[in-house]
């Protein structure tokens, strides 16, 4: 990430003077005064609305919904590519390369992806990338149980895994077009956390619908 300059907005220095008055009433007046109080709360309530505005922002609510869906769906894949290899009758020592290639071609799709996104060709469609990756990790999820041998095995663990670590590398350049810089840390705090989750309750949700449907 690059510093970048931001354009001066006309209204900051009408909005300090304001805030700067305010203050200066606020010392000026008893700590326990009903005035005190109002001040207190007006400058929690500005500095909230300031540090998650975002929250309430359209495009970061679908961003965030579609982070979450898609953590849950892709977290599994970790825990039973080799079960369920084993199960289509993939030897153990297969079984166990295709996780290896799974994660070697993640780290992979993290750094290339990113650093094709930065060319100036593709700089402008981050966003559409994003998607791209996103959608080819379902479609690779749609074809599985078509793919009952290693020799079909290993371009799904390749392309999934690269396209995983894809739209990973993506997430903080899409929040920040999303919501701006300003607000860029909290946001990035916020997805981050709706991806974490499903990664930690997706697996066993998962075991528990193999176990009961089989």
């Amino acid at each position: 990430m690059r510093p970048i300059t931001l354009k001066e907005d006309r209204s900051v220095p009408e909005k300090n003077h304001n805030r700067e008055s305010q203050r200066e009433d606020c010392k000026q007046a008893s700590p326990y005064s009903p005035l005190t109080k109002e001040c207190t709360e007006t400058r929690l309530c500005c500095s909230l609305q300031q540090e998650y505005g975002f929250l309430l922002m359209s495009d970061f609510v679908v961003l965030a919904v579609s982070v979450l869906f898609m953590a849950y769906g892709c977290s599994p894949l970790f825990v039973y590519l080799v079960p369920y290899a084993l199960s289509v009758g993939v030897s153990h020592h297969q079984a166990a390369f295709l996780m290896s290639i799974l994660g070697v071609i993640d780290i992979v799709g993290n750094i290339t992806f990113g650093w094709l996104t930065d060319r100036r060709c593709l700089k402008n469609y981050r966003y559409v990338c994003y998607l791209f990756a996103v959608a080819l990790d379902g479609l690779c999820y749609l074809c599985l149980p078509m793919l009952q041998t290693f020799p079909l095995l290993v371009p799904f663990s390749c392309t999934f895994g690269y396209f995983d670590g894809a739209y990973v590398t993506l997430i903080p350049v899409v929040t920040a077009e999303i919501v701006g810089t300003t607000s860029l840390s909290s946001a990035l705090g916020v997805v981050y956390f709706l991806h974490a989750v499903p990664y930690l309750v997706s697996p066993p949700i998962a075991g528990w619908l193999v176990d009961t449907t089989g």
